[in-house]
Parts: structure tokens; sequence; C-alpha cells
């Protein structure tokens, strides 16, 4: 690992805010459909996710079709009908709580070791201004002109251009050359590719496991 890094490009969700973390539960809270069928469903129709967050399907799309075409059951195997209105409203309700812990470690970097952030994060168009209303304090850090948006670019960051595009932006506007850069990210698969393009990484699963990870690059929390 090289030194002390002066920016993270850092994802959003599961790492910020809550996405992925207690989904199902708080799907069945809603319709009554098995935990179990929820989580299975949700992950065996990645492609329409990854599909709405490159902007190729709308939000109220990916629900329908989630809904669509599946014999739903609760836990005793009754039939149910979940309303694709209530599931939505439901995954949004969750991204307004945070991660915990994550958010003050950053403000420590930026406070003390005058870290500058970036965002890079696989989002649906529809709920992006609307985590930008609730979390304000967030995206003060953060300007505008430093996140990078899936449903902006067309790509979401397993995609082979993703990164490429995000390093030419960061070095031409704002002059960050690559290897100035830690990536923080949750997903196993966005760490492989961000380290195919030359950036280091840390894999988050926890604010503690993070802080314990950063000082590898120099930075005591």
């Amino acid at each position: 690992m090289s030194g002390k890094k002066k920016v993270i490009l850092t994802d959003a969700m599961d790492v910020l805010f809550c996405c992925f973390v207690d989904l199902p539960t708080l799907l069945h809270n809603v319709s009554g459909a098995s935990e179990k069928q929820l989580g299975a469903r949700f992950w065996g129709m990645i492609d329409n996710l990854w599909g709405v967050c490159r902007a190729d399907i709308s939000e109220v799309e990916l629900w329908e079709k989630f809904v669509d075409g599946v014999d739903w059951v609760d836990d005793n195997g009754n039939s149910v009908d979940p309303e694709p209105e209530k599931l939505l409203m439901a995954f949004r309700e969750n991204m307004k709580r945070r991660v915990s812990g994550t958010f003050e470690i950053y403000q420590k970097l930026q406070e003390k070791y005058r870290v500058e952030f970036f965002m890079a994060s696989d989002h649906i168009a529809e709920i992006v201004p609307l985590l930008v209303e609730w979390h304000p304090d967030v995206f003060k850090m953060i300007p505008e002109e430093r996140r990078f948006w899936s449903c902006d670019l067309r790509l979401v960051k397993r995609d082979p251009e993703f990164f490429p595009y995000v390093l030419k932006e960061m070095e031409e506007k704002f002059g960050v050359k690559k290897d100035e850069i830690l990536f923080i990210d949750d997903s196993e698969v966005n760490i492989e590719m961000a380290r195919k393009n030359g950036i280091e990484a840390i894999r988050f699963v926890s604010a503690k496991q993070l802080a314990k990870d950063l000082k590898a690059y120099g930075f005591e929390i």
C-alpha cells in the first residue's frame, strides 16, 4: 500500500446510507410476503437493478417487474398480493437511515487530514434528489460536481467504462491523480473493478472495520 491519500472516492449505499441492509424485513413488513421469498426475488432479478441504476428502466418499472410473475406467499404459505408502490416506498424509507459511524469518520478525515471527498454510486435517478434532501450534511461535504451517479453516466461501477471515465474526469476537472485516490465500497465486484484500474481500495464492512483499515494509509481515527 502507498502512503496517505488526499482524496477518498466513496460509495453511497450501504456505506453512508442504508439500502440493502434489512431490506427483506422492510419489504415483508409492508407486503406480508415471506422474507426468504423477497430476498431471493430481489437478488434473482439483479439485472433489473443494474438496469434501473443505468436509467434503462424507471423506479416504478423496477418494482412492477419485481412483483410480476411470482406466486407470492406469506410465512405460512398463504397467498398474498404485494403492491409495487408500497415496496417502492419501503425501499426509499430505508435510505433515510445512515450506516452507523461512517459519516463521522469522514468528518474526522476532512477536519484532521483535509481529505477531499468524491462519490461514485450506483443509483436510481428518481431517488438521487431525495438522498440530497434527506442527508444535506453529507452532500455539503461532497459537492454536486464531485458526484458520479450511475443514472447520469448510464454506467454502473461493474461496467468496464465506469472507472476510466471517472478517473479522467477527476484528473481533467480537479487535478486529482490516480495515486492520490482511495476508493471505499461495500461490493467486492466494485472493489476489484477499481483495483483493475489502478485505484487502491478498501472494502467496507462496518465503520469500526473502516477505521482500522484506514490506519494502513496513515489515518488515525
